[in-house]
């Protein structure tokens, strides 16, 4: 297994337990593929280096987790899904 590190930006006007809900929801992702969740941060609102899709700003949260590669794929796939 190795060590992985992810930050993912969420519209900012997501906030509360709507965004608590929706990590959950990649944690469980993460663990149903077998992975271990080591560490969940939220970082807040911050600004963006530059707009995307007309926003300026968003939350960041930044994950670690242990898993195999394969893990990454279906990650990746759930949250372009969202």
């Amino acid at each position: 297994m190795r060590t992985y590190e992810t930050i993912f930006i969420v519209h900012p006007e997501v906030a509360g337990e709507e965004l608590e809900a929706l990590i959950d929801k990649y944690r469980q992702v993460l663990v149903d593929q077998g992975a271990s969740v080591l560490k969940v941060d939220n970082w807040g609102n911050r600004t963006l280096a530059y707009p995307v899709k007309k926003q300026a700003r968003g939350s960041y949260i930044f994950m670690v987790f242990d898993g195999m590669p394969s893990i990454i794929s279906e990650l990746e796939r759930r949250m372009r899904i969202d």
